[in-house]
């Protein structure tokens, strides 16, 4: 289930996903709730949201994602969290995450898979591409800070050899920049 989840989120935008699977589908009827509340078949429980009850009971990552904890998220992916550990009814923390309309912390557990260090065929990895590609506002800080906190190595140079220290400082980007000293770049 979790393929169709990242292939529909991706194709239509995750808040469109969101809002399209927490309502009923018809034309999609394995994305539609079910008329009964889980007596159907698991793939069907998948699709229903969780109720007041589960949500409260929920620990470890489905309750980070249940109530929007993009720390938690980190923190417990960061200590080897299963990502596609499925509650009760077959419900991943994204889907969790996804039926809460937390879309951070969705996006979060999306990131969670990708390798924090790939460098792309510009020579950039993720945290190159925040600062290159970002603005040095709170969102690329943000972004940043997720990456340091997931633990990307913060000295990998972009092809002429500046490293995301340099970048920043060259850009004027105090706040990142202080995020990178205090992980130990270098410049």
């Amino acid at each position: 289930m979790r393929p169709l989840v990242l292939v529909l989120g991706a194709a239509a935008g995750l808040s469109a996903f969101v809002d399209h699977c927490t309502a009923a589908a018809p034309a999609l009827g394995f994305l539609s709730r079910p008329s009964t509340p889980c007596a159907a078949p698991l793939v069907s429980c998948v699709q229903t949201a969780p109720g007041a009850g589960e949500l409260a009971a929920y620990r470890g990552l489905h309750g980070a994602a249940a109530r929007g904890d993009i720390a938690a998220i980190v923190g417990l992916v960061s200590a080897g969290a299963d990502l596609d550990a499925p509650d009760g009814h077959g419900r991943t923390p994204l889907m969790v995450a996804t039926y809460k309309r937390h879309h951070e912390a969705a996006w979060a557990l999306i990131a969670a898979r990708a390798p924090l260090d790939h460098v792309n065929n510009l020579s950039w990895t993720a945290l190159i591409e925040a600062i290159v590609l970002g603005d040095g506002g709170p969102r690329h800080t943000a972004i940043v800070g997720a990456l340091v906190a997931a633990d990307t190595e913060v000295d990998l140079a972009e092809r002429t050899g500046t490293r995301p220290l340099g970048l920043a400082r060259q850009r004027g980007y105090g706040a990142i920049a202080r995020i990178l000293e205090g992980a130990g770049a270098r410049p």
